[in-house]
């Protein structure tokens, strides 16, 4: 059973995605997704002609790679309460309720994971990041993206800096990596690419 804190961050959770797709809609919402793709991709336009078999590990309701036509499955804890509060997006993307601390995918399955905004969604990032490791093949690529807030928000766990990469991070080789600074939110945003 979920423990009081857990519960109010994923009542948060639930909350932020279910008042954005009434507000939205369905299909306006499919469009901001797509919008999505393009934004995150063009911080790590290498996503776009990476190839092979994808997780999109704690995708939110709907998988930013919905209707792109790779081979991604879209992975997330709160799959089947997302179904409660939306539609499903119904693009041939295959979706799984899985908890990114102990997934039940074989290992060295994946040749990417896409994981953006997401690690400071969750209590134990070391046992998350151990989980890519595991279900990423050898030389597998990793795609991380992380907010640096300024305050934590009721659905994080805690907040991200360079330093916190560095320290849970130092087990994956880095590839490269960038800053974003978004004036009008005064915070960065990390993106990276790691084997």
């Amino acid at each position: 059973m979920p423990c009081a804190v857990e519960t109010s961050k994923i009542a948060a959770e639930l909350t932020f995605w279910r008042e954005l797709y009434q507000s939205a809609g369905h299909e306006v919402f499919a469009k901001i997704r797509k919008l999505d793709f393009e934004d995150y991709a063009s911080n790590l336009p290498e996503i776009r002609t990476q190839e092979g078999r994808g997780l999109d590990l704690c995708c939110g309701p709907w998988s930013i790679f919905e209707g792109c036509g790779f081979d991604v499955i879209g992975a997330d804890a709160l799959h089947s309460k997302y179904l409660e509060i939306m539609a499903p997006p119904c693009r041939g993307m295959f979706y799984e309720q899985q908890d990114g601390e102990a997934m039940t995918f074989p290992d060295a399955y994946f040749d990417y994971v896409w994981l953006v905004n997401a690690i400071d969604h969750t209590p134990n990032p070391e046992k998350l990041l151990a989980e890519v490791r595991r279900a990423l093949k050898p030389g597998g690529r990793f795609y991380f993206g992380v907010w640096f807030d300024p305050a934590l928000g009721t659905p994080h766990y805690r907040l991200w800096n360079r330093a916190t990469v560095d320290e849970y991070l130092k087990g994956f080789k880095l590839i490269r990596a960038t800053e974003e600074w978004w004036v009008e939110h005064r915070k960065f945003r990390y993106w990276a690419i790691y084997e």
